[in-house]
């Protein structure tokens, strides 16, 4: 059996987490990298509508109600710090980005009632977010119809090119070689024995798997854990410039309990996703991420239901890809149980743009022994009961 240690980590998955992981081992002074293709051979960034936040799709309530307000503070302060570090890259290295606000839209009472329940939790939390009831909303905008409230969470949003933060993430880790398909992993005494889809073997100290579902063709232990969804996005141009309701470029919106979500990425130009629910079981368990048209028409008609004023005229560029939502719904990052020498990081539901890039930037600072703000409860030990 033939052993290379030419290197001493390996990074499975070439999206925005396996760059950002290199990126930073490589700033911390590792040199001896190298990355192997994904499962697949397709990083699911590609398919990302560029839009970041801080924070979760879904409102803090349901995160404090299933985890407990300690975890939903441990998870809102480091998706926020994701955000925060992703912005820092951009401007450092000219990635064209806008920034604006995040906010929920309110539409009926059970919305409201969430929303309420939301910003007291934030409060006592020490979250700054204002719940803006119609009455008391700025009378120069234009607001959607039958809109309730806002829930405004502040300046915690924007979209970036994200083809050019790739690029520079590319750019950065050029120096990295990059090999063939992992077909297996073996924990020994001496590191990780990993053989690729050449019949070459490598014996490396460490590995991080950042290949997304697939992580779970080489750790099934963790396969339980993996669910997998659809979701697509459309680019649409309006009428008229979306200064006129009061939505600047950069601000990211959703409603209806995020199963709409959306951005302003240019002046008349908007980012919107969502209506899962059209797809079978809501596209959970998805195999494929086709565009279907029945969502994208769903998406037309919703906009025009909020701003008949304002309606598409032109559609532009479109996504869909699988993305990974745990059965805990909260991402996985870290070490793995019972291999401490093999970090995992997915499970972003929907916002690896930053989340990703930050949790690239959590296992290379684990793997040099430092101490990242990455919570313990996002560890994947938490999921050791569902090995089988």
């Amino acid at each position: 059996m033939a052993e290379n240690r030419q290197f001493d980590i390996a990074i499975i998955g070439t999206g925005i987490t396996g760059l950002s992981a290199a990126h930073h081992l490589l700033r911390l002074g590792t040199r001896r990298l190298c990355f192997f293709s994904d499962q697949h051979g397709v990083s699911t960034t590609q398919h990302s509508a560029g839009l970041i936040i801080a924070g979760l799709m879904d409102n803090i309530t349901r995160m404090a109600h299933r985890h407990g307000h300690g975890i939903a503070q441990e998870v809102w302060e480091w998706s926020s710090l994701a955000y925060d570090r992703t912005l820092e890259f951009c401007q450092h290295f000219n990635i064209d980005q806008h920034s604006g606000q995040r906010v929920r839209w309110i539409f009926t009472p059970d919305e409201l009632q969430e929303a309420q329940s939301a910003e007291k939790i934030f409060h006592d939390l020490g979250f700054s977010t204002e719940l803006k009831v119609s009455r008391s909303l700025s009378s120069e905008d234009c607001h959607p119809v039958g809109l309730l409230a806002t829930q405004d969470e502040g300046h915690k949003a924007s979209a970036v090119n994200l083809h050019s933060f790739l690029n520079a993430l590319e750019h950065n880790c050029a120096s990295v070689p990059r090999l063939s398909k992992v077909i297996s992993l073996v924990q020994t005494a001496d590191g990780i024995l990993i053989r690729d889809s050449n019949s070459q073997e490598y014996l490396v100290e460490a590995v991080i798997l950042a290949n997304h579902l697939a992580i779970a063709e080489l750790l099934p232990s963790l396969k339980p854990a993996l669910v997998s969804y659809a979701d697509q996005w459309h680019e649409f141009d309006l009428k008229q410039d979306l200064s006129n309701i009061g939505l600047s470029q950069g601000t990211y919106f959703s409603w209806k309990h995020a199963h709409y979500w959306g951005g302003v990425v240019g002046p008349n130009r908007i980012r919107l996703g969502g209506a899962r629910y059209l797809r079978p079981l809501a596209g959970f368990e998805a195999q494929n991420a086709d565009l279907l048209s029945t969502v994208e028409e769903n998406l037309r008609e919703s906009w025009h239901r909020l701003f008949p004023d304002n309606p598409i005229i032109i559609s532009n560029a479109s996504g869909a890809g699988l993305d990974c939502w745990p059965c805990d719904e909260l991402p996985i990052v870290g070490p793995m149980f019972g291999e401490p020498r093999i970090l995992v990081a997915t499970g972003y539901m929907g916002l690896g743009t930053a989340m990703g890039f930050y949790a690239g930037c959590c296992v290379a600072e684990l793997i040099q022994g430092l101490r990242p703000p990455l919570p313990r409860s996002l560890w994947p030990e938490r999921l050791r009961t569902l090995a089988p």
